[in-house]
């Protein structure tokens, strides 16, 4: 992999959601681990884990204070993301781009819930896309992504839950559901 150049905008590996989700990306290199550099033309795959998780490299556990539940978005809702060439111009999406980063749209009631999976969270990592797919990647060079990930959570009054996001039963009993984004998540993106 080419070195990457000190004048490249700054990454980072791992943003929080919350106080204790945690959104980053990794490759088949790291394990599942999170990484700041990817190849054009590489799977990027999308993590969500538990803060304590993470830190403690915990294994599936039934401490209650350990699990974290969302519900996620189709898709093509599930994801806000941009690439920047070394000018810091944006670089023009694919029409898969274009079609995998649509704004999500918040459910209205219950019943726009159910077709939505629910997720108990450790740590879920998930195949997302390859830049090569999802941008015009024309000139070699070094570029910077930017990623958001949006996920449904139970809310009270329109703000997130964070309570029953960690506590099953108040989960599956939420009435109310809201679409939490994360901060933005910047890593450096090589074309060779």
């Amino acid at each position: 992999m080419t070195a990457l150049d000190n004048q490249a905008g700054a990454a980072t590996n791992s943003v929080f959601i919350t106080s204790n989700l945690v959104f980053y990306l990794s490759d088949a290199t790291h394990g599942g681990y999170p990484a700041t550099q990817f190849k054009s033309d590489e799977m990027l795959w999308r993590a969500l884990a538990n803060s304590l998780a993470l830190a403690t490299n915990a294994q599936l556990s039934t401490v209650e204070s350990n699990h974290i539940y969302y519900r996620a978005l189709p898709f093509n809702q599930t994801f806000d993301f941009k690439l920047f060439d070394d000018k810091g111009q944006e670089v023009q999406k694919t029409d898969s781009g274009r079609a995998n980063s649509k704004i999500a749209i918040p459910p209205k009631s219950r019943d726009q819930i159910t077709h939505l999976q629910p997720y108990d969270v450790l740590c879920d990592i998930r195949a997302m896309f390859r830049p090569d797919e999802m941008f015009v990647i024309t000139n070699k060079g070094i570029y910077d992504l930017e990623v958001r990930i949006r996920v449904c959570v139970p809310t009270t009054n329109d703000v997130p839950d964070f309570a029953a996001m960690t506590n099953g039963y108040s989960f599956f009993g939420s009435k109310s559901f809201g679409v939490l984004t994360s901060p933005p998540l910047r890593v450096k993106v090589i074309k060779e």
